[in-house]
């Protein structure tokens, strides 16, 4: 699986670093998505640098968050360490219970400027992602950005740093609301409830996006994330990320998507004209996606979409995971009830917990 990944993440950084950026030349290709017409500049690597205007290029800050997984932890500092650009400080949020990231970070940290953050509790990615932008404003200037990174989700392309800090740059350039940029995003259907998948043929030029996925090396800015706040650390699993975007969203900053660095991965591995398909498989993942996306459906004032995520993710869908459950369908079907009740209750934080589950 992690080959599979860091196949994908080199493809990835690849293409973002092939791909052209910003300019003035705004145009609506489709009512989901704003597309510009690119053409990036190349800015300088390390901490700080000049482009070609000689204006001073920001720091990049990493959070990254980590659970009991030190050899996936090693590998990500290390492909950090291999970067073009030089991040400025990485903090390693540790939500073990026993400090089993200490270790690895005390032997990267010549590399790296790296804060060991321990948190002794399973916070979540939310809950460490939270603490560790709160971490990193204490120190970042506003003209800085924030990195999102995956203890699990190595970058073996030294220049993905580098290619995403001259997106979000020229992109700021032409629009100065500019919160985030990222390698691939989505929109969200506000009257179903739905995350959309824009067609191949919108996937070129810079596109608008209502949030950047945590696996997609969303780059933050830091200015935008003291004024809105960071991740809301009481979702614990799954959807902050859409919930960060959408707050984002509200206080009228946008979000962009490298459009043809997307294409290029569709093609790359074959999903061209298709659309994933869920996994069968029921696991506690299930309960936090739906009860989060139902407390930000009405958290955005969407009620009627958080009605219909209910019927069809929650009592529905659980409908028939229980049916096709071998083991414990009753336990399948309870686990969607109580995301529903707990959704539209606004019960939030660990509610069940990965390791029992």
């Amino acid at each position: 699986m992690l080959d599979q990944w860091s196949s994908w993440l080199v493809a990835a950084g690849r293409a973002l670093s092939e791909t052209r950026s910003c300019d003035s030349r705004m145009r609506s290709v489709l009512p989901m998505v704003t597309v510009w017409s690119l053409g990036r500049a190349r800015h300088a690597g390390g901490t700080v640098g000049q482009s070609e205007d000689s204006a001073v290029v920001p720091s990049v800050h990493g959070v990254v968050v980590t659970y009991r997984r030190p050899t996936d932890l090693a590998r990500m500092l290390a492909s950090l360490t291999a970067q073009t650009v030089r991040l400025r400080s990485v903090v390693v949020v540790d939500n073990g219970l026993e400090d089993e990231a200490r270790a690895v970070v005390e032997q990267a940290s010549a590399g790296l400027p790296l804060d060991y953050l321990p948190t002794g509790a399973n916070l979540g990615p939310a809950g460490g992602l939270a603490r560790g932008v709160e971490r990193v404003l204490a120190e970042a200037s506003d003209d800085d950005w924030i990195l999102f990174l995956d203890d699990d989700n190595p970058q073996e392309d030294p220049q993905v740093v580098e290619g995403l800090l001259a997106l979000a740059l020229d992109c700021s350039t032409v629009d100065a609301r500019t919160g985030a940029v990222g390698l691939v995003g989505s929109r969200l259907d506000r009257r179903r409830g739905r995350l959309l998948r824009p067609p191949d043929a919108a996937l070129h030029g810079t596109l608008s996006v209502d949030y950047i996925g945590g696996d997609s090396f969303p780059l933050y800015s830091a200015g935008v994330l003291r004024q809105v706040g960071g991740p809301r650390s009481e979702l614990f699993f799954g959807f902050d990320d859409l919930e960060l975007g959408l707050q984002l969203g509200r206080a009228g900053h946008t979000l962009y998507a490298d459009g043809d660095a997307w294409r290029r991965l569709r093609d790359r591995y074959g999903r061209l004209g298709k659309v994933p398909r869920r996994s069968p498989r029921v696991t506690w993942r299930d309960y936090y996606s739906v009860r989060n996306l139902i407390l930000i459906l009405r958290g955005m004032g969407l009620r009627r979409a958080a009605v219909r995520v209910t019927l069809r993710a929650g009592l529905a869908r659980g409908l028939v995971r229980a049916a096709t459950e071998r083991g414990s369908p009753g336990r399948v079907l309870g686990l969607h009830l109580r995301a529903c009740v707990d959704g539209w209750t606004g019960r939030t934080g660990r509610r069940v917990d990965p390791d029992r589950w």
